[in-house]
């Protein structure tokens, strides 16, 4: 079925990064994301942790990370990023 959603940019960017970063379409990738968040009985959905200061939430389940946590991983994805275009081109 197709739709249209508004969705932020940078959500959709981030969408998109996690989707080259796994391997596979922005379909799979929004499907999966929906099926997981279906399996949560409606108003069961878990709270997320206090907010401490020095984290921000990422998406799982309410985990948190550290700035510093962060930026080492982005740092480790734009080093990697080139190379997922590339190959995530070759399969269109």
């Amino acid at each position: 079925m197709r739709t249209t959603i508004d969705l932020p940019d940078e959500l959709m960017k981030k969408a998109k990064i996690r989707a080259i970063e796994e391997g596979i379409s922005l379909k799979a990738f929004f499907t999966r994301c929906l099926e997981n968040e279906l399996l949560i009985p409606a108003g069961n959905s878990p709270d997320p942790a206090p907010y401490s200061g020095n984290e921000i939430p990422v998406s799982d389940g309410g985990r948190r990370e550290t700035f510093s946590a962060l930026k080492t991983a982005l740092g480790e994805v734009k080093k990697e990023l080139p190379e997922l275009i590339e190959e995530s081109w070759k399969d269109l």
